[in-house]
């Protein structure tokens, strides 16, 4: 794929030309580079039409959408429920069903013992997420209706408009298709960006809008006048990405960068009070929600916020950095402890993309003749710099949010270097046909195994043929979709029933949340794990096992339970 991309580019720049001549070869006709000098005291001048901006032009573009399609609803059709989508999805399905925003599936106190009145007042609002994670998906249901597929369809419909964002962003940048298709096809392929995809967490959502943010900017900065409007148009998208999440912030960051590499001499102090429009509209809307229960509020959204752990970087740089890599890249997605052999090749995919930031930094033949692209590597390093030390949780989710900008490094250096050094821009191509290739290799042997089939389905239908409906069933909360959100016989309670005295007949642990949930017990709370061992040990035998999952069923009924194994709050 990038070798195609790259033989379209049809006339190769020769490196002893001067660099303005270059750039002047390397434009495609009819489109102005956006870094151009500002007639009239800083006014823009008209954007011409893009290159290939015709049905012939946008061949590659829809079938490189389509590709990314075809991958992102593969991969959502066969991962098994995530952790936290269902967490999303159930102040989303609340509020179209009872009109609140509760996330019902919590156990009273189960999940946050720390603050015993959390879980009950989260059944009817939620404050611990932003309020458009949940309102787009509930505006989505209400359309297309509740359905676990269906959910999951919204955040692939919003992996499109980042791809396309980021086609167009590349697009403004370099005024050169072949770097935007080949941006486009390196993102489409991605598979922290398909992952994020494939979820019904709002990181896709907020990540789409942000690219968005940008794309915007640079599409309407270059219309006659238009500096208000793409501020403007830009920030409300920031603050819709903000509202779904706050690490949507770090759009605000690159629209920033990109006002004052390209528009420092035209911006004037009006363009703050232009830009602060969105967020005084938003801040009321949601002072008003948080107003109908500010005790749940301060509880939820500041527990969840948890600033010392997240802004922890900020005091300890060098530490932030290490775990970076270590937690971020290599064990949260890269190169995870339960790869072995061959399959640690993943660990190529973030050197490959460090590599295309940091080499343009690098050279100066490039700093020379591209200086206008020399935004989008200095956008990944401010970028993964704020992730380092503003990112505490080292989650991998957030990577969507920066993959894209390195992908798009990469192929600037591949453009650069195919038409100034052919042997190198070989090299290169053959590098990211690679890259590529891994990817695809990735996330299609993901699809085959098919997780949702072969290891969630068979659980429920296990514990569904042999569970009394009158039994309670005790497992993460992903398995609402099969046993129902408004089920008084199923909760989500890692404690396993320590805090709220509840006994269930059955208890589903998974790998990624109970497991990984048991281990912080044992580390941090030793009495409550002694309580969970001695009680899968002793009153539970496993009696189903798959990838992932292990299904226990108690030993004998509630009544027959010895008194003290209900009565261990402290």
């Amino acid at each position: 794929m990038p070798a195609v991309v790259l033989a379209a580019t049809r006339r190769a720049v020769r490196p002893h030309r001067p660099s303005m001549e270059v750039m002047e070869e390397a434009m495609e006709p009819g489109f102005a580079v956006p870094g151009g000098e500002c007639e009239n005291g800083g006014e823009m001048e008209s954007m011409q039409p893009y290159p290939g901006a015709t049905r012939q032009g946008w061949k590659p573009v829809v079938a490189i959408a389509l590709i990314y399609l075809l991958l992102a609803g593969w991969n959502a059709a066969t991962r098994k429920p995530g952790i936290d989508e269902v967490q999303f999805a159930n102040p989303a399905l609340d509020l179209i069903t009872r009109g609140k925003t509760g996330t019902t599936i919590m156990s009273g106190w189960g999940a946050r013992p720390e603050v015993p009145r959390v879980d009950s007042h989260a059944q009817t609002y939620t404050y611990w997420t932003m309020p458009l994670s949940f309102l787009g998906l509930a505006g989505w249901f209400k359309v297309v209706g509740f359905g676990f597929f269906r959910m999951r369809a919204l955040p692939v419909l919003f992996g499109l408009l980042g791809l396309l964002s980021w086609y167009f962003i590349v697009l403004s940048i370099t005024g050169l298709r072949s770097a935007a298709l080949l941006a486009m096809a390196l993102i489409s392929v991605d598979r922290a960006y398909l992952d994020s995809a494939a979820e019904a967490r709002p990181d896709m959502q907020s990540a789409a809008l942000g690219f968005a943010a940008m794309a915007a900017y640079l599409l309407l900065r270059r219309r006659k006048q238009g500096l208000d409007r793409a501020v403007l148009v830009s920030q409300i998208f920031i603050a819709l990405s903000i509202f779904t999440h706050p690490i949507g912030g770090l759009a605000l960051i690159g629209v920033l960068l990109l006002a004052v590499w390209y528009d420092r001499a035209a911006l004037r102090w009006r363009h703050i009070l232009v830009a602060a429009i969105p967020y005084l509209v938003a801040a009321p809307l949601w002072g008003w929600y948080i107003s109908l229960d500010p005790y749940a509020f301060r509880s939820q959204f500041f527990l969840n916020l948890d600033p010392g752990h997240r802004l922890g970087g900020i005091w300890n740089p060098f530490s932030a950095f290490a775990r970076e890599v270590r937690e971020r890249y290599l064990a949260g997605m890269y190169m995870p402890d339960y790869l072995t052999g061959v399959r640690r090749i993943t660990a190529a995919i973030p050197l490959a993309y460090a590599a295309g930031a940091v080499a343009p930094l690098l050279s100066p033949t490039f700093r020379r003749m591209r200086r206008q692209w020399l935004i989008l590597p200095a956008l990944a390093v401010v970028d993964q710099g704020l992730f380092a030390l503003a990112e505490g949780t080292k989650s991998y989710y957030y990577l969507v949010h920066i993959t894209p900008v390195f992908a798009s490094c990469c192929a600037l250096c591949a453009v650069h270097w195919w038409q100034t050094a052919r042997r190198a821009g070989l090299a290169l191509a053959g590098a990211l046909t690679l890259l590529v290739c891994l990817e695809l290799s990735w996330v299609v042997g993901t699809c085959v195994k098919d997780h949702y089939r072969t290891s969630y389905l068979p659980v429920v239908a296990f514990v569904r043929q042999r569970a009394s409906p009158d039994e309670l069933i005790m497992g993460q909360g992903q398995f609402a979709y099969a046993f129902g959100f408004y089920n008084s016989h199923f909760t989500d309670d890692p404690m396993l029933g320590y805090y709220t005295h509840k006994h269930p007949a059955w208890i589903i642990v998974d790998d990624r949340a109970y497991k990984q949930s048991f281990i912080g017990l044992r580390e941090k709370m030793p009495v409550i794990w002694t309580y969970v061992d001695t009680l899968l040990t002793r009153d539970y035998q496993k009696v189903f096992s798959v990838p992932e999952y292990d299904v226990y069923r108690e030993r004998r009924s509630p009544e027959a339970r010895p008194p003290e194994a209900g009565a261990r709050l402290h």
